[in-house]
């Protein structure tokens, strides 16, 4: 099997997806950074044709990694390979 072909049959694939929100927050006369993950770490490999869902508790990173891994988010870090 040829590294083309191999890809062309991964479908979707997510290495180390890492999405870390970035604000400030205001303490009474000065600003704090404040940084809070949705996704850390998170390696998926879903095949072509495959029907998946995610399920979590409320503040998970379940819309997060649907946004990443449908490139309307930019993670963090790691790689995704659609």
């Amino acid at each position: 099997m040829t590294t083309a072909s191999a890809t062309a049959a991964t479908g979707i694939v997510a290495e180390g997806l890492t999405k870390i929100y970035v604000g400030h927050r205001r303490r009474l006369l000065r600003s704090e950074r404040t940084e809070v993950p949705a996704v850390v770490g998170l390696d998926l490999r879903l095949p072509p044709g495959q029907v998946t869902g995610l399920l979590g508790l409320n503040g998970a990173g379940k819309t997060t990694t649907i946004k990443a891994l449908s490139t309307l988010l930019l993670p963090t870090s790691g790689r995704i390979t659609v």
